[in-house]
C-alpha cells in the first residue's frame, strides 16, 4: 500500500534536524539579579527626586502662567496701569515661594533689586531695564502709560528669565 519510490529518491531515508530548546533571557546567576534589582532601585530613586522636583516647582510653573496672562493682558489694553502693578506683586510673591518670607518680605527699593540680581545671576536688575520693576507697583498712572512698549517688554522678558533660572 505504502510505495517507496516516491518522490525524490534522494532525501529518502534523510531525518528532520531537531533544534535545541531556545535560550531563556532570564539571568542565569545571582549576581545578575542583584544587579537587577541594584538597577531598579537606582531607577526608582531617580524617578522619585524628578517628581520631587517638579512638584517642587510648582510655583514657578504657576507664575509662568500668570506672567503670560498678564502680558496677554498688555496686549488687549491700551493703558498698562493695572498690569504692570501685578507684575511687581508676582515677582515679590514668587521670589517669597522661593526663598521664603523672613527673606524676602522686608525688602523693597534697592535692596529688592540686589536680591533679583543675586539670586538671577544677572545685573539688569540694578542697572538695566529692571530697575523700573519698583516702579510698577507705587507709580501713577500716567507715568506707567508714558513708557514705551519696548521698556515694558524689556522688563517682562528679564521677568521671565528671572522666574526660570533663580
Amino acid at each position: 500500500m505504502f510505495d517507496n519510490n516516491f518522490g525524490n529518491p534522494k532525501v529518502q531515508g534523510i531525518r528532520e534536524i531537531v533544534l535545541p530548546d531556545p535560550v531563556s533571557y532570564a539571568p542565569q546567576t545571582v549576581g545578575w539579579w542583584i544587579l537587577l534589582g541594584v538597577v531598579g532601585l537606582l531607577l526608582a530613586w531617580w524617578v522619585y527626586r524628578r517628581y520631587i522636583q517638579w512638584c517642587g516647582n510648582r510655583y514657578r510653573r504657576q507664575a509662568l502662567m500668570e506672567l503670560t496672562m498678564i502680558e496677554e493682558q498688555l496686549s488687549r489694553e491700551s493703558e498698562p496701569f493695572s498690569a504692570m502693578a501685578a507684575v511687581s506683586a508676582l515677582v515679590k510673591r514668587t521670589a517669597i515661594e522661593a526663598f521664603g518670607r523672613s527673606n524676602v518680605a522686608e525688602l523693597s527699593g534697592h535692596l529688592w533689586l540686589e536680591f533679583l540680581d543675586q539670586t538671577g545671576s544677572t545685573h539688569e536688575f540694578t542697572q538695566g531695564a529692571g530697575r523700573l520693576l519698583p516702579e510698577f507697583a507705587y507709580a501713577r498712572q500716567e507715568t506707567l502709560n508714558e513708557m514705551s512698549k519696548e521698556t515694558i517688554d524689556q522688563v517682562l522678558a528679564l521677568v521671565k528669565d528671572w522666574i526660570d533660572q533663580h
